[in-house]
């Protein structure tokens, strides 16, 4: 049987018990007798509607009204149709919220005006990037240092061609996706939780000092922290609108951010698995929404190794530097604790130094070295590898930075600035996961992102600067257990009640 739009069956008025919308189209026809447009059970029989042409109503064989009255109740529909059409006509349009450009505003001059008043100062790996980067530059693109991910020596290259200071325009740059990655928190917030959560977790990322410092340290996190972002709000929409297409620059979007801190690769499972829980589409859309999104995501990682594989002889398919980070975190002297670089080093024996430069020559001899005693290290001490990961893993949520070196972030207001910060957002998210309720089906992927994070990190040296890319995800989850506990104390909103 098909059901068509509102046909006017003034002889069943009063006669329907059928529960009726909330549509404007529906509360009219109700209010002129009409029947819901519907096929309806009910005493009279089994009502087959056909709009605009034939009404046939039967009961077994028998019809209870001729054909020709039928077609004729049918042609009033058209007028029905027309008045339906006018009434909608005159409702005007929703007015679109001006609370996303004000945060996105407000995080935008934030971050701009603590690039301004930084200079051209650089801090930590700063140098080491704008190093690389000129010799990228200066070798037309062929001396990429395939020791680290490739992303921001490539992204300062690019900033290096314009006209200007190249510590400036980077800042300037990565404040503006800085302010992106805010805007995106909103949308995400708005389609998982509602307006309200949307609302103040963009605007506490927009204050949040962490986020607002690296969008001027010249390393990874803040681009990275762009393209997670915007993966992530393609990846929602495409669920919300059911537009799958989506799935393409998402899964683009998931393989560049790979190219800057590639840990995003071992975490792609849980955003396959939201994909395959989150929506109640047939089963066969959901594993053809996975393989778009999984194909995607490896493309930009398999063109960058097939670059490497003809320009250094080797496919690489983002950086040969785990190894060495996997080698550094696991070794007889690693103890996982706050120490200095000069106690770091004591590490890497003479030996290693040797393989240390050979490594950074391009030779793969070190690598397999590396890996070859980090797994030996394991097989004989699998007691302290677990005890150290459990470290690292906690250090990862840790209230203020380690303090590898003396510089300008190390002080006591720069920690003091990170404990008041950090200390309510990890507070709160703990909260929001216990408080999700019916919201886990669309919130258990904010939850696993900051805990496979800590999880994959806590195999390798570990630093507080790597939690900031996902820390958004935990200012989402602390309005939701901050807006839940005032929802409990009788302070409701309107998506926590």
């Amino acid at each position: 049987m098909l059901c068509a739009s509102y046909t006017p069956l003034s002889i069943y008025k009063g006669r329907m018990g059928v529960k009726w919308g909330e549509s404007a189209g529906r509360r009219f026809l109700h209010e002129k007798g009409y029947a819901p447009p519907r096929i309806l059970l009910t005493n009279l029989g089994v009502f087959h509607i056909l709009a605009f042409g034939k009404i046939e109503v039967w009961t077994g064989n028998r019809a209870l009204c001729s054909r020709q009255e039928a077609i004729a109740k049918a042609d009033s529909s058209r007028s029905v149709q027309a008045e339906i059409g006018k009434n909608r006509a005159q409702v005007k349009p929703r007015k679109l919220s001006q609370f996303p450009y004000f945060v996105f505003l407000l995080a935008l001059f934030l971050r701009v005006f603590y690039a301004a008043s930084i200079g051209e100062r650089i801090y930590w790996d700063d140098d080491n990037y704008l190093l690389w980067a000129s010799r990228i530059v200066e070798t037309g693109g062929r001396d990429v240092n395939t020791l680290v991910p490739p992303g921001q020596t490539l992204f300062l290259a690019g900033v290096e061609l314009l006209p200007g200071s190249t510590v400036v325009n980077a800042r300037l740059l990565q404040s503006l996706l800085g302010a992106l990655t805010v805007l995106f928190l909103y949308f995400i917030g708005k389609i998982l939780l509602g307006v309200t959560a949307a609302r103040l977790s963009s605007f506490v990322a927009a204050l949040y000092p962490f986020l607002v410092y690296i969008s001027s340290a010249l390393i990874p996190q803040c681009i990275f922290a762009f393209l997670l972002a915007s993966a992530f709000v393609l990846l929602v929409l495409s669920g919300e609108k059911r537009r799958p297409s989506l799935l393409i620059p998402s899964g683009i979007s998931f393989g560049l951010s790979a190219l800057f801190v590639p840990l995003i690769l071992p975490v792609m499972p849980a955003f396959a698995l939201w994909l395959m829980i989150s929506d109640r589409i047939r089963i066969r859309k959901r594993l053809v929404n996975v393989l778009i999104l999984t194909v995607f995501t490896t493309l930009p990682v398999f063109l960058w190794g097939m670059r490497n594989y003809v320009v250094e002889g080797k496919f690489i398919p983002i950086a040969r530097m785990g190894a060495r980070a996997f080698f550094a975190a696991n070794n007889p002297l690693a103890t996982a604790e706050k120490t200095s670089m000069e106690e770091r080093s004591k590490m890497f024996t003479p030996d290693m130094m040797q393989e240390i430069a050979r490594s950074r020559e391009g030779s793969a001899v070190a690598d397999s070295v590396y890996m070859e005693r980090t797994k030996r290290f394991v097989r004989e001490n699998p007691q302290k590898f677990i005890s150290l990961c459990a470290k690292r893993f906690v250090y990862f949520f840790d209230l203020y930075p380690s303090t590898f070196s003396k510089n300008p972030h190390t002080g006591k207001l720069y920690k003091a600035v990170s404990v008041v910060s950090f200390t309510p957002v990890l507070v709160f998210s703990l909260l929001g996961t216990l408080l999700l309720g019916r919201r886990w089906r669309k919130m258990f992927i904010v939850v696993l992102v900051p805990l496979l994070f800590a999880l994959f990190h806590s195999f390798f040296t570990t630093s507080v600067r790597y939690r900031i890319p996902v820390e958004p995800y935990m200012i989402l989850l602390a309005s939701c257990g901050f807006l839940s506990l005032l929802a409990y104390f009788g302070f409701r909103s309107r998506d926590f009640s």
